[in-house]
């Protein structure tokens, strides 16, 4: 479902999508699945069937599918979680840019990354995510162009605004090591949004399903490392946390009791 494997019966062993779930000895002739609330999205949802023969010489084999909702007796809710902190380093300083008023982000030989840390105890233990969006107020944004992208990365490692630079905490310097964030892009920021605007970068589902790992297991969240591109050269400035304007995590989410 959207990209993540829900269920296996008497295939072979490894990943056809997602984590996949260990085979059974037998399916009946009517297998009732359930799909986790958490992975359904808003809008279009994607649900792949894989069928297979278990002999070379059957004939083709045939199946239907049928869906039923139940609806949650609870609504779905959204919230939006302010930075709990944030700075930028950038390349060859040492200066700490924790109390700054903007995240400055560029690339090129002044490249410069954005670390922002949010705080998820205010939702409810068991949630499910729907929907996730980091929400900024840009200070100076114009003359990026489609050349001058950057992504959203999950930092691995703990961080503070009051020391954090270039290169520290970090294995590699930049925090792009393997220990320091994953290169899975997780979402992109707008690309040339203007200056003094609030926009939105949604994450996609592998930045929800951070997300939700975050909310699941809080030892994990350490945030987002906001990365210049390879080949982008023009910069972006966002309002600070404690600034008018500071960074949000929209999140859009199910009670526990309906998953």
């Amino acid at each position: 479902l959207n990209g993540s494997e829900i269920i296996r019966r008497n295939l072979p062993w490894g990943f056809a999508a997602g984590a996949g779930t260990p085979a059974s000895t037998k399916i009946d002739t009517v297998e009732t699945i359930t799909i986790p609330a958490s992975l359904l999205q808003t809008g279009t949802n994607v649900l792949a069937v894989e069928l297979h023969q278990n002999e070379e010489d059957l004939s083709n084999g045939l199946f239907d599918l049928g869906l039923t909702a139940t609806a949650c007796g609870c609504r779905i809710q959204e919230d939006d979680l302010p930075a709990s902190q944030g700075t930028y380093i950038k390349l060859g300083s040492s200066t700490v840019r924790g109390s700054e008023s903007t995240i400055e982000m560029d690339g090129g030989s002044g490249a410069k990354s954005g670390l922002i840390q949010f705080d998820l105890s205010s939702l409810p233990s068991g949630a499910g995510i729907l929907h996730a969006e980091l929400v900024v107020h840009v200070d100076d944004g114009s003359g990026s162009s489609s050349d001058d992208p950057y992504a959203i990365h999950a930092l691995l490692r703990s961080w503070d605004e009051s020391t954090a630079i270039w290169t520290s905490p970090w294995d590699v310097d930049g925090a792009v090591g393997a220990n320091d964030s994953s290169p899975e892009k997780l979402g992109l920021m707008p690309i040339d949004p203007g200056t003094n605007v609030e926009v939105s970068a949604p994450l996609n589902l592998a930045g929800r399903s951070v997300v939700q790992g975050w909310l699941d297991t809080p030892a994990t969240n350490f945030g987002f490392l906001l990365d210049a591109e390879p080949g982008s050269t023009d910069g972006l400035d966002l309002r600070a946390d404690g600034e008018p304007g500071a960074p949000r995590l929209r999140v859009v989410y199910s009670a526990p009791s309906c998953q």
